[in-house]
């Protein structure tokens, strides 16, 4: 699932369907989200993170891109057990 390459510009908080960390956020949240309520497990998740600002896209955190990625390994490997 890629949250930084369209599905966070649904989520932008402005409604101006741009690209925003805060949406890339909020995507990925949703991502997560929807993955526990439905129990469907995505194989990755792509997401843009860097504490360097990008000349050409929004950037979110490291560690909070590796949470979201985390809670789905976490999600993961409760159904492969």
């Amino acid at each position: 699932m890629d949250v930084a390459h369209g599905g966070e510009m649904a989520f932008d908080p402005n409604g101006a369907y741009k690209k925003t960390p805060e949406g890339q956020i909020a995507c990925m949240e949703r991502v997560v989200e929807l993955a526990v309520k439905y129990g469907e497990m995505l194989v990755g998740m792509m997401v843009e993170a860097s504490h360097a600002p990008s000349p050409t896209d929004p950037v979110i955190a490291p560690e909070i891109a590796l949470g979201g990625v985390l809670q789905l390994h976490r999600l993961r490997m409760r159904h492969v057990q």
